[in-house]
């Protein structure tokens, strides 16, 4: 999964950047998703920050891998995806940041033990024209 905050040049990354970490945890504490994960078998979480700067200026986003006991069912997952994303944007909202855009704020990609998409998530093969070395340099 990957989240993000709504932002501007103008925007100063201490700001955003502590938006994002409290969205975060105050959408973690929502009642909605706690029970939406206890419903897909949630066990863990391991999350990666990013800060990359681009024409809108900084943009501070979240890498994350959340892991399940079983695969999550598709209505499960509209559901979670639903959650992250109104509990996050709502939260944002309060805070006087613009609405997130569905799919670009909070994106959650499926991933099997047999599927490679982990892997190429993890390396960046994913995104058209983006390898590793680009990313770290």
């Amino acid at each position: 999964m990957t989240r993000t905050i709504p932002h501007t040049a103008e925007d100063e990354l201490r700001t955003t950047l502590g938006g994002l970490t409290e969205g975060r945890a105050w959408a973690a504490r929502h009642r909605a998703v706690k029970q939406v994960r206890e419903e897909a078998g949630f066990m863990g979480c391991i999350t990666a920050k990013e800060i990359t700067r681009g024409n809108n200026g900084w943009h501070p986003h979240t890498h994350d891998v959340e892991v399940f006991r079983e695969s999550v069912a598709p209505k499960v997952y509209r559901k979670m995806s639903k959650e992250y994303f109104d509990k996050l944007n709502a939260f944002y909202v309060r805070q006087g940041h613009k609405p997130m855009v569905k799919g670009i704020g909070v994106k959650l990609d499926i991933i099997t033990r047999d599927s490679d998409a982990l892997g190429c998530y993890l390396v960046k093969l994913q995104e058209t024209g983006v390898g590793l070395g680009n990313e770290m340099a």
